[in-house]
């Protein structure tokens, strides 16, 4: 959905839900495979303005405990086929975010 849209919806006091923001653009294209945090700044705020959420939900779990839930899936998807390594360092931006964030937002 696009933040124009978003933000129309969010002034008529809607309720939008989304399963990923730029929390996991940090994670994954930067962390994971080493895009600038400044580049990744840059798209952010060309694409979103100041547009931003009012919480964010973090669902943590091990990087072990949540690749060993994934072991029996028939069909194994390209981003659990990555490392451990990778997986960890896309843990480091949460981790971040979350101690910059209010308590409240987790």
């Amino acid at each position: 959905m696009s933040p124009k849209r978003s933000s129309r919806r969010s002034r008529r006091r809607k309720w939008v839900l989304c399963d990923r923001f730029t929390d996991s653009t940090y994670a994954y294209q930067g962390a994971g495979h080493g895009l600038a945090r400044e580049t990744i700044r840059r798209m952010e705020t060309l694409v979103l303005d100041d547009f931003r959420p009012d919480l964010t939900l973090i669902l943590d779990l091990p990087v072990e405990a949540g690749l060993a839930r994934t072991a029996g899936r028939t069909k194994e998807m390209r981003f659990e086929a990555f490392d451990l390594a990778f997986h960890n360092r896309m843990r480091q931006p949460i981790s971040r975010s979350r101690a910059a964030t209010p308590r409240a937002a987790w």
